[in-house]
């Protein structure tokens, strides 16, 4: 019955630190974007476009395919 417990609360904080793990580097971006904007250079535009791509677009992947395999699991 422990063991079922601890499983449950493994999975639900991983689950919970993925999600503020999304929505940390979601946060991030936008704040570059912003940044990009009140700057008005081609290259802070390219900074936060390589930060989209390098950074968050991998975080948001791994975790959509994390939850699609917890999905099949549960």
């Amino acid at each position: 019955m422990a063991v079922d417990q601890v499983s449950l609360l493994n999975l639900a904080l991983q689950v919970v630190s993925q999600r503020v793990t999304v929505l940390l580097t979601a946060g991030m971006a936008f704040a570059l974007y912003c940044w990009s904007m009140w700057e008005h250079s081609w290259i802070s535009l390219a900074i936060a476009s390589a930060f989209a791509v390098l950074v968050f677009l991998p975080v948001l992947l791994k975790g959509a395919f994390s939850a699609k395999d917890h999905q099949e699991i549960g």
